[in-house]
């Protein structure tokens, strides 16, 4: 799986669209492409662009939840990051989150998408039996993300 868009960005792009939130989100797709990059400056000037994204439109979480399947995993873990920066809507996706936290490859991952799942409200009760198991993880930051995402959602 690819990230549908390719990253054409220099350096100085990057570091624009690190100081600028809105035009950071209209960039999302091609920033998560930028991901795949081996030069490593220009992962990190993705990074912090994406860190300043404070929210997503709607049209984009088919997608989003899509790259949370991604087999690298800092595509996978920024989309799991970024999902809950669409909203609302986030919770019509919260599978493709379920799915990365039982599934991924990658620990860092599955941290990621429990503490993503625990900003979500109205958690289905397979995502809940997802998260269920990742407590019992001998991970104890997995172990606790998902305790605290169970937690939020008996609390709500």
């Amino acid at each position: 799986m690819s990230v549908e868009t390719g990253s054409n960005f220099s350096v100085e792009q990057l570091r624009k669209l690190a100081s600028s939130p809105k035009q950071a989100s209209e960039q999302v797709l091609p920033l998560l492409a930028t991901l795949e990059s081996d030069d490593e400056e220009l992962r990190a000037w993705a990074c912090d662009a994406l860190q300043v994204i404070e929210s997503l439109p709607v049209e984009l979480a088919p997608q989003l939840a899509a790259l949370c399947r991604h087999p690298q995993a800092p595509v996978a873990l920024w989309s799991s990051k970024l999902m809950v920066r669409l909203g609302k809507a986030a919770a019509e996706y919260q599978s493709a989150l379920a799915h990365s936290l039982a599934n991924h490859p990658d620990l860092y991952v599955r941290q990621e998408a429990a503490a993503a799942l625990g900003k979500i409200d109205g958690l289905h009760d397979d995502t809940k039996d997802m998260l269920r198991a990742a407590a019992a993880s001998d991970d104890p930051r997995l172990s606790r993300l998902a305790s605290e995402a169970l937690r939020r959602q008996q609390a709500t």
